[in-house]
């Protein structure tokens, strides 16, 4: 039969099965050519096979439509949109691909369940797809999981409660899905009955280890995920890197083990016999090696340098030491004698002495046997231990010299030889002899020197002048004394006489008793004298006037300071002379109807009124009682 699109066939509907008119039935394309006759309105949802009729499979659903999937794990067969979808569910496109049975033209809409697989356990955005919502994306929830989310424009494309947000997927990068949030962050997804019926599961984790999180009956389970933790020898992925005790050091801190890792068995330890190894922690010894798991010692070490001027010994962490010694040695020269170490080398000691104490040899050491050789040295100088000769030569091997003069030139020795003493000058006390001197006379020996006799008088030619005897021709001169030599003048008058450039010059004396009544002078005695005189003078005082000397002293008649006012105390200073200080004393100003007057400034001040009318007999004048009156 052949059908038109949104009407019958050629043939009519039978009876009973007339279509609603109103019903937007879908496409011919959706019903298989050889169904039966076209249906009514209820024939299309009626159970099972029809719309909205429960399914397992696509082919469970009689007129073509897709076998979907419930949030709540429950499968109904869709509902073409025009038919009207319900509350939980939403009109979408689908196509052959989204799983009707028979072919579904391009823009046909059907009803699928709202939300799809919202917030349900995801790995890939392929778990997340189904009819109608192709473009589901995985969206990672962080430590949470990973939930599918499904495309929107807006919340109000959104169920339960979710939000539609840009978000960062598992695998299609940035999309704009809806995400449960609370409070601005990611929060759980429940499990939703078709997730529980599924065991549905995604994955989680902490760091690098990796779990799953799986829906049932009692919600999503905690992440499976281990806590990264450091390798150890167990078989397992401790750190969570993809391998197995990768980086376990299995170390028993014995080198004479080779230590590896049994995932099973745990850490092996197994002898290493033969290995070369360190025992004692010395390098005193050597070859050490393993035997039997533990470290034997090798052979010591011994330290001899074969040098005779140091000691070594071993040090366990030095190893060999040296150390210099001192004392004697033999540095192998046969004509050196006390050699010594020095600095851990054998140092030469003093040359062997060759001497045969005869001048005219030559002595010298054989380098090879050690012994002294003494060949005669004719022609050269030598020594033939006589005091009395000179020039020794040697000559055939012996040492002669030519006799010496002895004469010392001085006239008050005797001289004399001897072989072993050689010259020899003896005193002559007592003869004369001549100095040299021509200023001495009777010059004689004494002690084996020649002695000056009595010295030449010179008289000098005054006290500023010295007289000197030329030692050369004996002659006498004067010479000025030193500048500044005290002597005397001869005149009484003068002091502090001294000498200046050969003449005695003193210093006029000052003759001052400092009393201007008396004439000074200097007598011819050489005393001073005061005269008195009767003359005027001062006494250097200001309160003192008509000064004069009348008995050998200045005197003055006391001064008289009074300026009869009472208002200053009078005085007189020895500086400066009559003084008048203001003071405060009593006073009377003049006028008797005043009382207690004081002087203030230099005057006298009235005190206390006490005139009670000036026209009484009390007061002293008409002017008084013309104040008391007040006419003034």
């Amino acid at each position: 039969m052949t059908a038109t699109a949104g009407g019958c066939t050629d043939s009519g509907p039978t009876a009973g099965n007339t279509a609603d008119a109103s019903l937007d039935i879908p496409k011919v394309d959706i019903l298989a050519a050889d169904l039966p006759d076209v249906p009514t309105a209820g024939t299309l949802r009626e159970c099972p096979g029809g719309y909205g009729c429960a399914c397992t499979v696509a082919a469970d659903c009689t007129w073509g439509a897709p076998c979907l999937e419930a949030p709540d794990g429950s499968r109904r067969c869709s509902t073409p949109c025009p038919l009207g979808c319900s509350d939980d569910e939403t009109c979408k496109t689908l196509t052959v691909e989204d799983g009707a049975t028979a072919p579904i033209a391009t823009g046909d809409q059907w009803c699928v369940p709202r939300g799809g697989l919202s917030c349900d356990p995801c790995t890939t955005s392929a778990d997340c797809a189904v009819p109608g919502y192709g473009d589901a994306a995985c969206i990672p929830y962080g430590d949470k999981g990973r939930f599918c989310g499904v495309p929107c424009l807006g919340d109000a494309d959104c169920t339960g409660g979710m939000v539609c947000e840009a978000v960062k997927s598992v695998d299609r990068g940035l999309v704009q899905q809806c995400v449960r949030k609370e409070a601005g962050v990611m929060a759980e997804c429940p499990c939703s009955g078709r997730a529980i019926a599924a065991s549905a599961s995604t994955v989680c984790g902490s760091g690098s280890c990796d779990g799953t999180r799986t829906c049932s009956e009692a919600g999503l389970s905690a992440c499976s995920a281990s806590t990264p933790g450091p390798e150890t020898c167990n078989g397992l992925d401790d750190d969570c890197n993809g391998q197995t005790d990768d980086v376990v050091v299995c170390n028993d801190n014995n080198d004479c083990t080779t230590d590896s890792c049994d995932g099973t068995a745990g850490c092996l330890f197994d002898p290493a016999d033969g290995e070369p190894c360190d025992a004692d922690g010395s390098v005193c010894t050597a070859n050490d090696a393993c035997q039997g798991g533990a470290c034997v010692p090798g052979a010591s070490t011994v330290c001899d340098d074969g040098n005779p001027c140091t000691t070594q010994t071993c040090d366990k962490a030095k190893g060999c030491l040296t150390t210099f010694t001192a004392g004697p040695c033999d540095d192998g020269a046969p004509c050196t004698t006390g050699d010594a170490c020095q600095n851990g080398q054998c140092q030469p000691g003093k040359p062997k002495l060759c001497d045969d104490a005869q001048d005219c040899t030559g002595d010298s050491c054989d380098p090879t046997t050690g012994d002294c050789i003494f060949a005669p040295s004719d022609g050269g100088p030598c020594n033939d231990n006589n005091a009395c000769t000179g020039a020794d030569t040697c000559a055939v091997g012996l040492c002669g010299g030519v006799t010496i003069t002895c004469d010392d030139a001085n006239p008050c020795t005797a001289d004399s030889c001897g072989a072993g003493t050689g010259c020899a000058s003896l005193p002559t006390d007592g003869t004369p002899c001549d100095d040299g001197n021509a200023c001495t006379a009777g010059d004689v020996c004494v002690t084996g020197q020649c002695s000056g006799g009595a010295a030449v008088a010179c008289d000098g030619g005054g006290p500023c002048l010295t007289s000197v005897c030329n030692p050369d021709s004996g002659v006498c001169t004067d010479e000025p004394k030193t500048g500044g030599t005290l002597c005397s003048d001869g005149d009484p008058c003068t002091e502090v006489d001294n000498c200046q450039n050969g003449s005695c010059i003193g210093t006029a004396k000052v003759c001052d008793d400092g009393n201007p009544c008396t004439v000074d002078a200097c007598s011819q005695g050489g005393g001073c004298v005061f005269v008195p005189t009767n003359t005027t003078c001062s006494d250097n005082d200001a309160c003192t006037e008509q000064d004069n000397c009348g008995t050998g002293s200045c005197v003055g008649t006391a001064l008289v300071c009074e300026d009869d006012n009472p208002c200053t105390t009078d005085s007189c200073n020895k500086s400066s002379g009559c003084v008048f200080l203001n003071n405060t004393s009593p006073c009377d100003d003049g006028d008797t109807c005043t009382s207690g007057d004081l002087c203030s400034g230099g005057t006298c001040a009235p005190g206390t009124d006490t005139c009670e009318c000036r026209q009484s007999a009390d007061c002293a004048s008409k002017e008084d009682s013309d104040l008391c009156n007040g006419t003034l």
